[in-house]
């Protein structure tokens, strides 16, 4: 999908954000900004005292997550919320990198977190984010990334500052929740005549689904009404396994799906 590029660059060593130049950014409405309902594509330098010198030291973790809010109250949701699977994804990072980073050859475009670099899918259009931004204009907020060894602990945290602004004009897709800060992804296959059991495969999944929620769309009026259960052991990162209350009679209808991690 087609994202906005908010491009951040963040001193680690003296906490600033800086501009492409290097120059420090002082005041909070020349921060990086991201809206309400929108679906940005972050792409984040971290520099180790100056613009051209990386900050490695993220690159020791296996796996990342991202969050963004505004305060640090863990009985509520984060306004944002990122998995593995929407950082540092092979197409989201330049072709060409003119400080010399990331694939010389332009090809991959892949973020190197060894190299300080980091592009994060953000998705703002969660019911905890209208939720907190409510009525007004904009909040000062705090980007944090967490990176993980292969045990799955904290090896490593950056938290910088980011802007999250409100809209005047809120018509759109309806804001999904962020449960307990967990992530969902949605899909659908079509089904064929005369089946009772769907199979869904090939989906190439950083993390196996906690849940998976599954609903059946039928082709007109005159269609079967059919409930459907997904097998649970046979949940995985590929794919999953889902009974239907019988057969379909003829072509049209589609298995919905949500993936809750």
């Amino acid at each position: 999908m087609l994202r906005r590029i908010i491009n951040i660059y963040y001193d680690v060593t003296n906490d600033k954000l800086l501009d492409a130049d290097g120059n420090q950014l002082g005041r909070s409405s020349l921060w990086s900004r991201i809206f309400f309902k929108e679906k940005p594509l972050l792409r984040i330098r971290l520099v180790d005292g100056a613009i051209g010198t990386p900050y490695t030291y993220m690159g020791i973790a296996s796996t990342f997550t991202a969050a963004i809010d505004t305060d640090f109250d863990h009985d509520t949701d984060v306004m944002c919320k990122t998995l593995n699977s929407g950082i540092n994804q092979d197409g989201d990072w330049e072709t060409d990198d003119s400080s010399g980073a990331g694939d010389s050859s332009g090809a991959g475009s892949q973020a190197d977190a060894d190299l300080g670099e980091f592009s994060i899918q953000i998705n703002a259009n969660t019911s905890s984010y209208e939720s907190k931004i409510g009525t007004k204009k904009s909040l000062n907020a705090t980007l944090e990334i967490t990176g993980y060894d292969g045990s799955g602990n904290r090896v490593g945290v950056i938290a910088l500052p980011i802007a999250c602004y409100n809209l005047l004009d809120v018509t759109g897709n309806s804001a999904v929740p962020v449960v307990s800060g967990i992530s969902a992804s949605a899909g659908s296959v079509s089904i064929s005549s005369g089946v009772s059991v769907v199979t869904v495969s090939g989906l190439g999944l950083d993390e196996t689904p906690s849940h998976v929620l599954t609903s059946i769309s039928k082709p007109d009026s005159g269609g079967l009404i059919l409930f459907s259960s997904v097998r649970v052991d046979s949940i995985s990162t590929g794919g999953f396994i889902v009974d239907l209350s019988g057969q379909t009679d003829g072509t049209g209808y589609k298995l919905n799906y949500m993936l809750v991690y």
